[in-house]
């Protein structure tokens, strides 16, 4: 217990922490090292000349999967315009409106920024050569309601080399184990605010740094990827998974609004008057030198 917590323990119910927003990437690692891609595209039995006209084959064969799911699940299928409207307040909404309590909600699509492979010729060599370039390609999310995850999401680039990503939420986690088992809790937004039982609470959430979380996360590639059997069978392995983004959480649960509100303003007058530049540079892991500037 912090001292914080110790003075102020009339007003706290408990706490809990653990991991809050956790997004990881797959890469197909091997297409990285020297001329992997050009042996898997020579066991496909493709030559370079011919790689436009088989990555776009094989991008219609992954759209085809998509529609296939859209087909089966009767989920919703978007295609977004614009990049700044909230793709999670999208797929809040739809969930919503469907009454969606598991599995599939929709299928969200939109152009952005990646990396690709492409074939370009070199005037020195005379030769053919795979180049890995900067472009821009369709990219899909599914978002869903997982049955072990809560609310979470798959991003899928939909040209070569396929890389993918997938959220998850520590607290979404929470909820959905504390539903299976029928543990009474209140929440608002993506907090825990009371919990009938925290002890056990907090031991969910410490569950989920020791989880295994590659099988299932291929689970979920090969379920919206159709390639990735036959990438898998060819190079040995399919997706190296890396931890992209985590934020890590203490919540401080309190007993009543009323509570919190008391002490409210002077937590406001604390963090104004002794939280200071340097100390908002060392939360993000940051030196304030000479000639540091922002």
């Amino acid at each position: 217990m912090t001292s914080f917590e110790s003075k102020q323990k009339d007003y706290i119910f408990g706490r809990l922490e653990g991991f809050d927003r956790l997004i990881y990437r797959g890469y197909l690692q091997s297409f990285f090292t020297k001329n992997t891609f050009g042996y898997f595209l020579s066991q496909e039995n493709i030559l370079l000349k011919d790689y436009g006209k088989y990555v776009k084959a094989t991008t219609t064969e992954l759209k085809n999967n998509i529609s296939k799911i859209v087909k089966e699940t009767s989920c919703e299928d978007r295609y977004l315009s614009n990049s700044k409207k909230s793709k999670e307040e999208i797929a809040k909404q739809i969930q919503k409106q469907n009454n969606i309590k598991e599995g599939l909600i929709c299928i969200l699509s939109q152009v952005e920024p990646c990396y690709s492979f492409n074939v370009r010729g070199n005037a020195s060599t005379q030769k053919l050569e795979i180049k890995h370039e900067y472009r821009k390609c369709l990219h899909y999310y599914f978002y869903f309601q997982d049955k072990e995850f809560g609310f979470m999401h798959v991003r899928l680039q939909s040209w070569f080399p396929f890389e993918i990503q997938i959220y998850i939420n520590g607290r979404e986690y929470l909820k959905t184990q504390l539903d299976k088992e029928e543990i009474k809790y209140r929440s608002f937004d993506n907090s825990v605010t009371w919990c009938e039982n925290i002890e056990r609470a907090q031991k969910i959430l410490d569950k989920l740094k020791d989880k295994n979380l590659q099988a299932t996360f291929d689970a979920f590639a090969y379920k919206v990827n159709p390639k990735i059997e036959r990438i898998s069978k060819i190079l040995g392995r399919g997706y190296y998974w890396c931890l992209h983004q985590c934020e890590y959480a203490t919540d401080i649960l309190f007993k009543s609004r009323e509570g919190l509100k008391d002490i409210y303003p002077f937590l406001v007058e604390h963090s104004s008057l002794r939280l200071m530049g340097e100390d908002i540079f060392t939360f993000f892991g940051r030196k304030i030198v000479g000639n540091t500037q922002g």
